[in-house]
Formats: C-alpha cells, structure tokens, sequence
C-alpha cells in the first residue's frame, strides 16, 4: 500500500481539483456544496461528537482567569485538534491568564490577542509560534469573529487564489506558509467578501462557515487522492 497523502500540494491538487472547478467555487451555495457534491462522504461527521463536547467544556469553564479552567481548556483543545503545543502547553495557559484585557479583547474580536497568545517556548526552538492553536481557542468562544488559521486553508487558498486571483495579487507558497494572522485574515475576507456577492443572506459565509467549507474541500480531496491509491 502506498504511503497516505496527507498535504494540499500543487502537484497533486492544482489541475484536477482546483482548475476544473474554478468556475463554480464563488457561485454556488454553502448548502449545495455540503448536500450534493459531497455524496457520501463527510468528513465533519466523526468530530460531531467533539464539536459538541469541546462546546459543552468552554460553555462550562468560562473564565479565563482561573489557572485549571483555562488548563482544562487548553488541554483538550491541543488534544482535539492537534496543534502540537507539546511542552508549551503550560506557557500558552500563562499567556491566556497573564493578558489582562483578554474577554474584552475576545467579545471584540480583535486580532491583536492572538500575538498576545501564540509565542511559548519549545525544546526544538527558542520559540514557537502557535498561531494555529490561539485562533482556535477564541474561535470557540467567537466563531464569527476569529478565522480559524489552517495549514490545509491556507494551502487551498492559495490554489484557489492561482486559479481565480480573487485577492487581486499573485501570492508565493512561502509567503502562504509563512503569513502572520493578520494577513491569514485579510486573504479570507477576500475570499468570503467574493464568494457572498450577489447572495442572499442565508448562503453568505462568515469565519465558521467560510472554514467548514474550505476545511471540508481539503479533506475530500485527500480522501478521493488516497482512495485512488489503493
């Protein structure tokens, strides 16, 4: 059996998934795009039962003051999700409960608390950046508010963005993966500020919507890649 692919590349995803479809990625529906084209396949099924537990855990433990709330939290959604805190575990609590401003920042929306959350040290390196996680966490509490930062998202964008040029500019697979939150964001409100033109409100995508739909996409793809494999 050949070894599981489990990155967006262009080698791989450019010329049969991004451009044959270029035409209808801003114009049809969230709804159409969950219903029809996934068939039987949907990759959000296995994480329902997480979706709900992760809700029901920050629904519980609200503070973000109290070190083993804020532990909790922290340690199930590196868990879940994956995002490799790993010995930084315990400085991004730190972080969380040291920022003083940080619900006020969080109800806000404002972006500048993630760079207040993702630096920790890391055995490997003087510091890690743990943008991934940060966006996570205060997507839990304000999913309209914060994008999710992704490495299959940013990959995607960036092949849909060579093949339609939504953002209006040519961007480099190293810029993509080396992009600061703020910049993540901007590209993802292009994205959505195109594909919501002309919709009615029901079919507009926002930060939770945009990421389920671009985060499923990724995953069908690495599924039908590996599926043609075997």
């Amino acid at each position: 059996m050949q070894k599981k692919i489990t990155h967006i590349t262009e080698k791989n995803v450019y010329k049969k998934y991004i451009v044959k479809t270029k035409e209808k990625i801003f114009t049809y529906s969230f709804k159409e795009k969950k219903s029809k084209k996934w068939g039987n396949f949907d990759p959000m099924k296995n994480y329902a039962l997480e979706e709900k537990f992760l809700n029901d855990l920050f629904n519980k433990y609200k503070s973000n003051k109290n070190r083993e709330e804020v532990f909790i939290k922290v340690r199930v959604l590196d868990s879940f999700y994956s995002t490799n805190l790993k010995e930084g575990l315990n400085d991004m609590v730190d972080n969380i409960i040291k920022i003083k401003n940080f619900d006020k920042l969080l109800k806000d929306g404002n972006i500048k608390l993630i760079d207040k959350m993702k630096n920790v040290k890391s055995t490997r390196y003087n510091k890690k950046e743990c943008i991934s996680f940060a966006s996570k966490y205060c997507s839990r509490y304000q999913k309209e508010k914060f994008a999710i930062y992704d490495k299959y998202v940013k990959e995607m964008l960036y092949l849909i963005n060579k093949a339609t040029g939504f953002t209006g500019k040519q961007l480099k697979v190293s810029d993509v993966h080396k992009m600061n939150y703020k910049e993540f964001c901007s590209i993802v409100d292009c994205f959505i500020k195109k594909f919501n033109e002309n919709k009615p409100k029901k079919e507009k995508l926002n930060y939770k919507s945009f990421d389920r739909y671009i985060w499923t996409w990724a995953k069908e793809i690495l599924y039908k890649i590996n599926k043609s494999k075997q």
